[in-house]
């Protein structure tokens, strides 16, 4: 018959396994071969007894759970029934309560202080810093499987609306938590965060996170900004008020003084323009670029 497609229905039943999630083992797999998955289950020792998943299976887990499109540790009751899936994994997924218990763990009390007065920032916990380990294994994967001669650091920190009495309000008056994330663009991966709550202003300690990026990146990328103009970039994330948008561009072949830095100008706020050098034009709102060169 013309225009029937080439197909035939069948009637019988498939016994075997299937998943609608064969996307996310190929996740897991490059997360395992980048090494990462190996750094977790050394630098974070939370289990106090030998059965049950390791922390590395438990963080393959909610990998796994994010890229299926779950949204909460609730969804997991869902996916964990989905055998073939576990069977690719090579390992069963966690019931929700079982990720709430893990993630748990992560929480410390009576942690030193970052930064204190009406807006706290307290220090990372010992796991946290263990998963800072691991991210920075990823992003040496990636430097080492498509080396690159320039970093530029995307500093930004982004309202998350959540509905539990202990979140601050943020400047948007709703509820939740503002996180600052430091992005590598050219490699497309997060170098550095701080969790905050709501109440604690974008621009404010920044210093530390941008500290924090320049020693997450790999060592011979990193060592190429030297330490007189690494002080010039600190002191200006440090020592200038900003708000959320302003940009610092710092092209680090030149000396401090001949650095092309414009801050928010486009925002009304304060604006530094040092000589400018045309061959390098300000980088995009929002931005905090430290471009460079180094021998790979």
């Amino acid at each position: 018959m013309a225009g029937r497609l080439d197909f035939e229905i069948d009637s019988e039943l498939e016994t075997g396994l299937i998943t609608g999630h064969s996307g996310a083992p190929g996740l897991i797999e490059t997360f395992r071969q980048t090494g990462t998955a190996a750094v977790i289950d050394r630098e974070i020792q939370l289990k106090s007894r030998k059965r049950g998943l390791s922390a590395a299976a438990m963080v393959e887990s909610l990998l796994a759970l994010w890229a299926a499109g779950g949204e909460s540790a609730e969804d997991l009751d869902h996916f964990r029934q989905d055998k073939a899936l576990a069977l690719l994994l090579g390992h069963d997924l966690p019931a929700a309560q079982t990720a709430r218990d893990f993630l748990a763990q992560f929480h410390a009390e009576d942690l030193p202080l970052l930064q204190q007065g009406k807006a706290n920032v307290p220090a990372e916990s010992t796991p946290l810093l263990g998963l800072a380990k691991a991210n920075a294994e990823l992003t040496l994967d990636l430097q080492c499987r498509r080396p690159l001669k320039t970093a530029a650091l995307d500093i930004d920190a982004t309202v998350i609306a959540c509905d539990k009495q202990a979140a601050k309000r943020a400047y948007d008056g709703n509820r939740g938590y503002q996180p600052v994330l430091a992005l590598w663009a050219q490699q497309d991966v997060i170098v550095a965060d701080e969790f905050r709550d709501g109440n604690v202003p974008a621009s404010s300690g920044n210093r530390r996170v941008v500290e924090e990026a320049l020693a997450a990146l790999p060592g011979r990328h990193r060592q190429d900004l030297s330490a007189r103009r690494q002080r010039a970039l600190r002191a200006r994330a440090d020592g200038l008020a900003r708000r959320p948008g302003d940009r610092l561009c710092d092209l680090g072949r030149h000396e401090p003084a001949a650095l092309p830095v414009h801050w928010g100008a486009a925002r009304g706020s304060l604006e530094t323009r040092p000589r400018r050098d045309r061959r390098h034009p300000p980088m995009g709102r929002g931005q905090l670029s430290a471009q460079r060169c180094a021998s790979t």
